[in-house]
């Protein structure tokens, strides 16, 4: 949904973070006004995942103007989380982050694993508006 705002928009849906699902059922809290808003021109989101622990859960978007993916600008990025460790993320684009710049992954997950949960990150990039 994000891809089709991106084709009928030309731009990005924001600049900052979003909790795509409710902020209850996100690891990081808030709510993104500017993105809803502008996702609902498009269609409705899910607003809801089912949550696996205290912590690590949810759909994000995050969008950060310095991102590059393949050495190619690339700034925004879908984050979840999946029960288990090296779990495949199983869609296309997911990534390795390096400091805001991402590369293809070899594995079909992030290299983002966290032990104390037993969680295996997915980072997926984002195509962004052609130039």
């Amino acid at each position: 949904m994000i891809e089709s705002y991106i084709a009928v928009s030309g731009t990005y849906p924001d600049s900052n973070y979003a909790c795509i699902t409710t902020t209850a059922g996100c690891s990081l809290t808030g709510t993104n006004t500017t993105f809803n808003t502008n996702m609902a021109t498009i269609g409705t989101l899910p607003k809801s995942v089912p949550i696996s622990g205290p912590d690590r859960y949810g759909l994000q978007y995050l969008y950060d103007s310095t991102r590059t993916f393949n050495g190619a600008p690339q700034p925004a990025v879908l984050l979840y989380w999946l029960s288990g460790i090296n779990q495949q993320c199983s869609v296309s684009g997911v990534t390795n982050p390096t400091f805001g710049a991402l590369v293809s992954s070899t594995t079909g997950y992030t290299d983002g694993n966290d032990a104390s949960t037993g969680k295996t990150l997915c980072t997926i990039n984002i195509p962004g508006p052609s130039t």
